[in-house]
């Protein structure tokens, strides 16, 4: 037996989960996912057959999709994207999504507002987790217009929001008020919020036709040319500040000024999704004079081609040209026409810095040949026989990959290679501790140890 109580508007998945966790007097979600499978008469179904995504849904009486629209950030987080745009929210043509990322969180941590957490308790019977509230850079409530208050683990979600009022962190209310009167701020999160009333994504060759006009009307940067019009990756730090794109997207905010960031800047010629879909969303809130001219052009026609001659465009920096040679799988041909150069250009320039031309077809794949040779040990031949391909072009690659890091090393003055850090959203209090502490000028440095610099949190964790 399963006692059952519809989720209620805006109730995030996870949070409706931990209530009915509770309701059903379980302690986790293990035991959780086997009282619904039970229940819905798959007990020994795996996860990937019945996810948990989908029996939420029939506890909710309610379709995936459907789920998937009023409870989930899935529409949030998909919004714009490359792969199977197609595809509505939630759509069973792709069941991978409810097993894999439909119930993912959009940011670290567990956000609530207090006065919506105790008027719940008053008009519904219990407080709820609000999926609004959790739109990354979102941290003060709409309705009260008061700084939320957020808990570090996302296993939060499991108890409900009136349970941590007292026990839980607050945001800076005089950064929270800042923010509020911040423009393209808030047009990013009212474009946030129509982007997860969509029933399906944004492509993201559409997008990109719509943003390359609206940038290059307002003279940005809309190639990976070495130009001097401005980045939009520069416009978004001026405008947002960097502490607040800290808790978005943090490869931003560390950026240096007039170097170009492909997650953002990339948006105006990446074929494939430049990063999430939030990189495109900024770059509308800074485009776009409101959030409805924004979402209004995104859904609109895609614009006219300008009659310009790509084939121009040979200085693309080498941060960009790797870029571009890793989201298309590794072959000179597709780097070529993403970034609009010759093929010789692409493949001069990638060889020249180490990277071999990935063959990829129904019988050959260079990079199956070289997992054979580098991760299973086995010999030149028999890792071509393995790829499909010839021993010669097997070691062509070897090669050319062994060329580029002797290249790498014998110029290296330290004799270390610089590679990318992957960065995750941070919390409000964690913005003191990030590489953003680094843009600051000197008097700003010493006063973050003095008495003049105030961080956007009130109170450190015991």
């Amino acid at each position: 037996m399963l006692i059952r109580l519809l989720p209620l508007p805006d109730e995030l998945d996870e949070g409706y989960a931990g209530y009915v966790m509770r309701l059903n007097g379980k302690q986790s979600m293990k035991d959780l996912d086997t009282l619904m499978r039970e229940w819905a008469g798959c007990p020994d179904a795996s996860w990937r057959d019945v996810s948990r995504l989908e029996l939420l849904s029939k506890v909710a009486n309610l379709t995936v999709m459907d789920f998937v629209l009023r409870h989930t950030t899935l529409p949030l987080r998909r919004g714009i994207t490359s792969n199977q745009a197609d595809l509505p929210h939630g759509s069973d043509q792709n069941k991978r999504i409810w097993w894999s990322s439909a119930m993912r969180e959009s940011r670290t941590g567990a956000y609530f507002c207090e006065y919506c957490a105790c008027e719940d308790v008053g008009f519904h019977g219990r407080s709820y987790w609000r999926r609004s509230h959790q739109i990354p850079g979102m941290l003060s409530c709409p309705k009260h217009d008061i700084q939320l208050n957020f808990c570090r683990d996302n296993s939060a979600f499991h108890r409900a929001p009136s349970y941590w009022i007292g026990n839980s962190e607050s945001v800076n209310a005089a950064w929270a008020r800042e923010l509020m009167g911040n423009d393209t701020i808030n047009r990013y999160l009212a474009i946030c919020d129509g982007l997860m009333d969509c029933r399906r994504p944004f492509a993201v060759k559409h997008v990109r036709a719509v943003l390359c006009q609206r940038g290059a009307s307002l003279g940005l940067r809309i190639s990976a040319n070495k130009v001097n019009e401005p980045l939009l990756s520069d416009r978004l730090a001026e405008e947002c500040g960097r502490q607040w794109l800290a808790l978005v997207l943090p490869a931003l905010a560390e950026k240096p000024e007039k170097v170009p960031l492909p997650k953002i800047d990339g948006v105006f010629y990446l074929t494939n999704s430049a990063s999430t879909s939030f990189a495109y969303i900024l770059a509308c809130a800074s485009l776009y004079d409101s959030a409805d001219d924004a979402l209004n052009a995104l859904a609109g026609p895609v614009p006219e081609k300008e009659k310009t001659s790509v084939r121009k465009r040979i200085d693309i920096e080498p941060d960009m040209l790797v870029s571009a040679y890793i989201s298309v799988g590794g072959s000179y041909a597709k780097t070529a026409k993403e970034l609009g150069i010759a093929f010789a250009t692409a493949a001069n320039r990638l060889s020249a810095l180490g990277y071999p031309n990935m063959l990829d077809t129904a019988d050959r794949s260079t990079q199956k040949a070289l997992s054979a040779f580098f991760n299973e040990g086995s010999s030149l031949q028999r890792s071509a026989e393995v790829g499909g391909v010839s021993p010669i072009a097997l070691e062509e690659a070897l090669r050319i990959m062994g060329a580029g890091a002797f290249k790498a090393i014998s110029k290296s003055e330290t004799g270390k290679r610089k590679g990318s850090r992957r960065s995750y959203p941070l919390l409000p209090d964690k913005v003191k501790n990030s590489r953003v502490a680094s843009d600051l000028t000197v008097d700003q440095m010493a006063d973050e140890t003095g008495s003049g610099f105030e961080w956007p949190f009130d109170s450190l964790p015991a």
